[in-house]
C-alpha cells in the first residue's frame, strides 16, 4: 500500500512538471492496480490507511487513505479470462497459458488493445518474451523484436519450427517445464538445437543491424533454416549489400 502511495504520488508529480493536467489546473483521477501472480492468497492491506494507527483527536482526520485495486491472477480460469478483451485479462493469460500456440491469439488481442501506441507496443513485445523465456527455463529463445505485430508473426513461425524439432520426443510435460527430450535423440542433439538457435537469432540481428528491419519472408526462412544455411549466409553478411546477396543460391 506504500509503495502504491508512492508511485501515484510520483506519477502526480510528473504530470506537474509536463503539463498535463486537467482545465483548472486539477489532476486526473488514477486507478491504482496491483497484478498479484503468487501462489498463496494476497495478505498485505489494501489501503495504506490500515498501516497507520488512527490517533485521537486532530491528527487523526489526517491519516491518509490510498487503496487499490487487487487482481489476483490464479482465482482467474482460462475459459473466463477468454471473455474478456482487456489488458489485465489478456497478461493473466501470457503468464498462465496453457499451451505455448494459444500466443499468438492473446499477442493479437493485446496489438489490437494498444494499437496506435508505440511505446505500449514496444513495452508489451519485450515483456512477453521475457516472460516466454523464463516459463521455459531459456529454452524457448525468440529473435528480439519491437513490435507486437513482429511478435506474433514471429511466435507463429518459430511454434512451427520447435513442433517440428520435438514431435519425436516424447510425451509433452506441460508449457512451464518444456519440452522433455526423447530418449532416442538424447541429450547431443538437444545441445546441437539449442546452438543453431543461437545462431539463428544472432544471424538476424547481424541482418537487422545492415539492412534494417527483416521481412517476414526472411524471418521465415531464418527460422526454418539449417546450422550449414546459417552459417552460409553469415559468412556473406559483412559483404553483401542486399538481402538479396545474404540469401542468392549458386
Amino acid at each position: 500500500a506504500v509503495r502504491v502511495m508512492t508511485y501515484v504520488g510520483l506519477l502526480y508529480q510528473d504530470l506537474i512538471r509536463r503539463g498535463q493536467m486537467l482545465e483548472g489546473q486539477r489532476l486526473p483521477p488514477v486507478l491504482p492496480i496491483v497484478l498479484y501472480n503468487g501462489d498463496a492468497r494476497w495478505g498485505a492491506a489494501k489501503d495504506v490507511a490500515e498501516l497507520i494507527p488512527t490517533p485521537p483527536g486532530l491528527v487523526g482526520q489526517y491519516v491518509p487513505h490510498l487503496s487499490y485495486l487487487l487482481i489476483e491472477e490464479n482465482r482467474y480460469a482460462d475459459e473466463d479470462l477468454a471473455k474478456l478483451k482487456n489488458l489485465a485479462a489478456a497478461m493473466i493469460r501470457v503468464e498462465h497459458a496453457a499451451a505455448p500456440e494459444v500466443l499468438p491469439q492473446v499477442v493479437a488481442l493485446i496489438n489490437e488493445l494498444v494499437a496506435g501506441n508505440a511505446e505500449l507496443e514496444r513495452t508489451f513485445a519485450i515483456w512477453i518474451q521475457a516472460v516466454l523465456s523464463y516459463r521455459s527455463g531459456g529454452a524457448w529463445v525468440l529473435p528480439e523484436v519491437m513490435s507486437l505485430r513482429e511478435l506474433s508473426m514471429t511466435l507463429s513461425n518459430r511454434f512451427e519450427v520447435w513442433a517440428k524439432g520435438h514431435e519425436q520426443r516424447g510425451q509433452e510435460k506441460g508449457f512451464q517445464e518444456g519440452e522433455a527430450l526423447g530418449v532416442a535423440r538424447g541429450k547431443a542433439e538437444g545441445r546441437q538445437e539449442g546452438r543453431q538457435e543461437g545462431e539463428q537469432v544472432l544471424l538476424q540481428k547481424l541482418l537487422t543491424k545492415r539492412f534494417g528491419p527483416l521481412p517476414a519472408e526472411v524471418l521465415e526462412q531464418l527460422a526454418c533454416a539449417s546450422t550449414e544455411q546459417i552459417e552460409t549466409w553469415a559468412d556473406r553478411v559483412l559483404d553483401a549489400a542486399s538481402l538479396d546477396e545474404v540469401f542468392r543460391v549458386h
